[in-house]
């Protein structure tokens, strides 16, 4: 194999651990994004059905 050939093979395997990181970086953003949504839904939803309870039994 010459030279050339190798520092070609070290490049594609370079780029497509790049590319494997991008991948695995935008999916873990994606979650993050998803997590602090539903956590913020369920805290709301809490502060909300707390907030009726507490001015319903009051009357």
């Amino acid at each position: 194999m010459s030279p050339n050939r190798s520092s070609t093979a070290a490049a594609a395997r370079r780029a497509q651990r790049e590319e494997e990181q991008r991948v695995r970086k935008a999916r873990e953003r994606r979650n993050k994004i998803i997590t602090l949504s539903v956590c913020a839904f369920v805290f709301f939803a809490l502060a909300g059905t707390t907030t009726y309870l507490l001015f319903t039994i009051k009357g």
